[in-house]
């Protein structure tokens, strides 16, 4: 272990550069976020509410004031409870969650450099290599393509728990177990995402090392592995099982379609930050920050250097233990397994040359069946080679084999599900057996992020290159000079400053509407409009959630990382507002106060809602406005009484009919009375889309009821209903230019509960035409099951 003052001047170094690498944060540590005011503000309030729990006691902790009238709304995203101890001394201390934030920030290069710098000062005793490693894992562009995003900037736990394992297949103590499972249980409370890839590389180590240092055949090594798995399960349970739970509930996961466009593509590990000062303008652009996966040009030379270094050693190493025939076996099954997994998503192939059949393979028994025994096989001659387990090989020589595929592994992980180069299929990735056989794979989105192993493996070896370099040359000053040239090409390589910055107002610049707010009572609702009209748009959502630390009433509006879909109703609606049909559903929703911004953000749509708003002088009340926002209360109406028709379902639907516009086989799965099974347009809603039912005689019919169980956003959001008895003569019997579903304050979980309900004077018809008069640019129209209600 090196001294502490040679431990002290590396942490003087990470922490220079971490604030020239970040300049001019440092500058403006009160009022500015990184990046931009969306997920830097999100963290800031989920750090916030964490605070705020550990306040009261954790009193209806899992309830946020986001999502009105949701409930477990703080489990929509990972909410960072490492994170937020890290920020309660500091924002105890500062009285500023801007500073505390952006304290947490710079730390989070120097945290990460140093963790790294700790596992290669373990694998090389090098230290000039060590503090190399660190600055590649600290400070390469994927860091920088995630400034806005804090919990992805704090990875630094993950190489201590590979230092702690390394120690441990040394040692196999209870300390270091301990170790092991603190920094792996550190890592994923402070990011979900990496605690589930993290994991992945934590098993694959594991069975590495247990079988190459002979560890199967200890009891102890299993009591051991017992006590590590049990213990983490235990300490993660109360943590992640509640955000398991409200995600099937709410339905919320990730098709592969969604999967594909957050992985990296072959020519996304040539893309950087705009603002990289070497490469930005070459390899910059608007690319999303999932896509910048440069891993930088020095790191990469370094590594090649390794492996041509290595590969002289290597081959004198497999031909002492006997092993090339298993080295080249192995990559051949790699190999093997990625062809499979082509005949498996692509339903095979066929080559031909001319009319003659050369090679073919559209099922996969065979291919499966010469697998099997090509892995009982190298198993088998494995056992028998009882020369392969040797227990004195340490570690650290084990290690460069296991990054080595760790670093191969995690970027064609990356590359999720396909991988392809420009939009082009190349072939299917092995990320799709994760997303398709591993339930919890299915809530992630972006395998991108397995970047960040990417990073680790090629910084360890980017070490071991620089330690091969110093350690040849007999004159000291050359060998002082290459890792210090070495840090400088990478500074340089790296270098994307001046960072971006987001103007954020502290407690005495926030808007002066906001301390009315704080007067109202405790359990007010509130909706700020206008709400973003498009998707990309959500982030400025975080703007109102951080505003609302200050006054803590409960917000319709929300952002995170997944919406509920009442969300996605309420702001589609929101674009109509108001109307009698906008101002029903607020109501509905139990909600109290509108606040109209008309500056800021679509400033021109605050002052159209402003406008529009005294014609509806009878249904809200000007409270308070100053500097452009506006408050209004909902003012509550008499309720009409309901007429009283004692509707009841109506005919047999074995004998209706039915067709429609598109997807016609799959009409009379709308009527067959089984929820899970139903009627589809496949493909986003178009004007003209239609559904004609035949009801196979005269019936007197006043209602639809169009269930939309498991599809709460294939509503149709605009259409005309007509009625015939001949087909010939139609008579309108309902038209609605603007439609919004009935969601209520008690209903807004049920997503099987969803349903498109049609009323209408009492009308005998045989046949209905549903008709849509609008578009969707994504969501589908779909009825699960269909009813008719009238009278007898």
């Amino acid at each position: 272990m090196r001294s502490q003052k040679e431990i002290g001047k590396v942490l003087v170094l990470y922490s220079i550069l971490s604030m020239v690498l970040t300049f001019p944060l440092a500058f403006h540590m009160t009022d500015h976020l990184p990046s931009d005011i969306g997920d830097p503000l999100y963290t800031i309030w989920i750090m916030d509410w964490d605070i705020h729990g550990l306040k009261t006691g954790l009193k209806d902790f899992w309830n946020a004031n986001i999502f009105y009238p949701h409930q477990g709304t703080v489990l929509y995203a990972d909410y960072l409870p490492v994170l937020a101890l890290l920020g309660f001394p500091l924002a105890t201390l500062t009285h500023s969650l801007i500073l505390s934030y952006n304290i947490l920030f710079i730390f989070s290069y120097i945290f990460c450099a140093f963790g790294m710098y700790l596992l290669m000062l373990h694998l090389s005793r090098n230290q000039a290599a060590a503090v190399i490693a660190g600055i590649i894992f600290a400070f390469c562009p994927f860091r920088t393509a995630h400034i806005s995003h804090l919990e992805l900037l704090y990875f630094g736990w993950i190489p201590l728990c590979f230092l702690f394992l390394h120690r441990f297949f040394d040692n196999p103590s209870y300390r270091n177990l301990a170790g092991i499972g603190l920094f792996f249980v550190l890592q994923a409370l402070s990011c979900a995402y990496y605690g589930v890839y993290f994991l992945l590389f934590v098993g694959l180590f594991v069975l590495y090392f247990a079988y190459k240092k002979g560890f199967f055949n200890r009891k102890d090594f299993w009591v051991k592995m017992g006590i590590l798995g049990f213990s983490c399960f235990i300490i993660l349970l109360p943590f992640f099982y509640p955000y398991l739970r409200v995600h099937e509930q709410m339905m919320f996961t990730r098709d592969v379609l969604e999967v594909e466009h957050y992985s990296a593509q072959l020519q996304h590990f040539l893309r950087v930050p705009s603002w990289n000062n070497i490469w930005g303008s070459l390899l910059g652009g608007h690319a999303s920050a999932e896509w910048q996966r440069y891993p930088g040009a020095v790191a990469i030379l370094l590594a090649i250097f390794w492996l041509a270094w290595r590969r002289r050693s290597r081959r004198a190493e497999l031909k002492k233990e006997g092993t090339r025939l298993f080295f080249w076996w192995d990559i051949l099954t790699g190999f093997y397994l990625l062809f499979l997994l082509q005949v498996a998503k692509g339903g095979g192939f066929a080559i031909h040359w001319g009319n003659v059949k050369i090679l073919s393979a559209h099922r996969l028994v065979n291919p499966l069946i010469i697998l099997a025994i090509s892995l009982s096989l190298r198993i088998w001659l494995a056992v028998q080679r009882r020369g392969r387990v040797r227990p004195d090989v340490p570690t650290s020589i084990l290690s460069q084999r296991f990054f080595l595929f760790t670093f191969l592994l995690a970027w064609l992980l990356a590359m999720g599900p396909t991988i392809m180069l420009f939009n082009k299929k190349i072939l299917t990735g092995p990320y799709l057996l994760l997303h398709e056989c591993i339930p919890v794979f299915q809530s992630l989105r972006a395998p991108s992020r397995l970047s960040m192993i990417t990073m680790m493996a090629l910084a360890l070896m980017s070490g071991w290159a620089v330690k091969a370099l110093t350690e040849r040359p007999k004159i000291r000053w050359i060998r002082k000079g290459i890792p210090l040239l070495a840090g400088i090409l990478i500074g340089i390589d790296y270098a994307s400053v001046p960072m971006p910055l987001a103007y954020v107002p502290g407690t005495p610049k926030i808007p002066e509407i906001y301390s009315y707010v704080r007067t109202l009572p405790s359990d007010t609702a509130l909706i700020e409009l206008p709400l973003p009209q498009f998707p990309p748009d959500r982030g400025r959502e975080a703007l109102p959630m951080y505003y609302s630390i200050f006054h803590r009433k409960r917000l319709v509006n929300g952002y995170s990382g997944y919406f509920p879909p009442a969300y996605t109703i309420i702001y589609e609606s929101m674009e109509d507002f108001p109307s009698d049909q906008t101002f029903r559903l607020l109501r509905d929703l139990e909600v109290d106060f509108i606040l109209v911004h008309t500056q800021g953000f679509r400033a021109k749509k605050g002052q159209q809602i402003h406008t529009l708003i005294q014609g509806f002088r009878e249904q809200v009340e000007l409270k308070t406005s100053t500097e452009g926002d506006f408050l209004y209360q909902l003012l509550l109406l008499e309720k009409e009484k309901a007429e009283e028709r004692n509707l009841v379902d109506i005919q047999d639907p074995t004998l209706w009919t039915a067709w429609s516009s598109s997807n016609v086989a799959q009409t009379k799965l709308a009527f067959d009375r089984d929820p899970l099974t139903g009627w589809s347009t496949r493909s986003p809603q178009r004007r003209g889309d239609f559904f004609y039912l035949d009801l196979g005689e005269p019936a007197r019919v006043g209602e639809l009821d169009l269930l939309l169980s498991g599809r709460p956003l294939d509503y149709p959001r605009g259409f005309v209903v007509h009625g015939s008895l001949d087909q010939k003569n139609w008579v309108l019997l309902k038209e609605t230019p603007f439609f919004v579903p009935r969601i209520t304050r008690q209903n807004v979980q049920d997503l099987g509960g969803y349903r498109t309900v049609v009323n209408f004077d009492v009308q005998e018809v045989r046949y209905l035409r549903i008709k849509l008069t609008r578009s969707h640019p994504v969501h589908h129209w779909s009825i699960q099951e269909l009813c008719c209600r009238g009278w007898p």
